[in-house]
């Protein structure tokens, strides 16, 4: 069955549309290629000069890009599709959105470390938009609260979560206390703090499940056992940065299907409590 998106800024089944679907199949391709595959493929002829208009419009909205005097899909633009798609899904799924909904509470399966991962970014910038625009602008926020027992990696991130954790640390900071004090952990303290995070480690916190804490939320995170595994032997038995891959460990433990059992609680006095212990410990 052929199937292909309406994609943004394209009428569907225009030319732009079907060497978008062409380029998406095979790359890279002259276009003489192209035309070969519009007419051969699709039925549809079109001159070397239309081609190359079309082409020339697609580079400009940073959809295609031309290496050698050829032409594929710009790697930037796919990952963007791909992250669009992942947030739609969500929201259907209802695991979006909690904050200004009425829910009170909930429980929630997430399918993988990176579904979980962008659940509590969007919570948090959803907390912040709740401020004003005078509140924001001031700065000196407090974003959120977190208890963990290893620093988790953002690298299961994507280069979209980058640019809007970078963005939220311009409001606050997010205060971590963490329960071990390994190598790993140093070395991800310094990452964090790059983004205006406060973090603590070797801390006395619980390390049964994850918390964190925003605005009145409070949301407990169950690592399965498998992955608590995972991190406790790769954060004990690395001695030697260089050593372990950090980056591939985390991306390939984010997105591997595996579920993440989740509580999530709006009690503003249990949160209260939470944020004064962490708080505490910065004080």
């Amino acid at each position: 069955m052929d199937f292909s998106p309406t994609l943004p800024n394209i009428k569907k089944n225009s030319s732009k549309d079907i060497m978008i679907r062409i380029l998406s199949a095979n790359w890279p391709l002259s276009i003489k290629k192209i035309k070969t595959h519009l007419k051969r493929d699709y039925g549809i002829s079109v001159s070397y000069q239309g081609i190359y208009q079309s082409l020339n419009e697609l580079i400009e909205k940073n959809i295609v890009e031309k290496k050698n005097n050829e032409f594929l899909l710009n790697i930037d633009w796919i990952r963007g599709i791909q992250e669009f798609g992942k947030s739609v899904e969500q929201s259907y799924k209802g695991q979006r959105k909690i904050i200004g909904s009425g829910i009170k509470s909930a429980q929630m399966t997430f399918n993988s470390g990176y579904d979980l991962f962008k659940f509590i970014l969007d919570m948090i910038t959803d907390h912040i938009n709740s401020f004003s625009d005078e509140e924001k602008k001031k700065g000196g926020l407090d974003l959120a609260y977190v208890q963990q027992t290893h620093l988790w990696s953002p690298f299961v991130a994507t280069k979209g979560d980058y640019k809007q954790i970078k963005e939220l640390g311009k409001y606050g900071s997010v205060y971590y206390l963490c329960k071990n004090n390994t190598l790993m952990d140093k070395m991800l303290t310094k990452f964090y703090e790059s983004f205006n995070a406060k973090v603590k480690l070797n801390s006395d916190v619980a390390s049964d499940a994850d918390i964190y804490v925003i605005g009145d939320w409070t949301i407990q995170v169950f690592l399965p056992i498998e992955i608590k595994k995972q991190i406790n032997n790769a954060y004990s038995s690395t001695k030697d940065i260089l050593s372990f891959d950090i980056i591939k460990f985390y991306w390939n433990l984010g997105h591997m299907n595996q579920e993440f059992e989740v509580l999530v609680n709006k009690t503003p006095s249990l949160a209260k409590i939470i944020k004064e212990q962490v708080r505490a410990n910065f004080e």
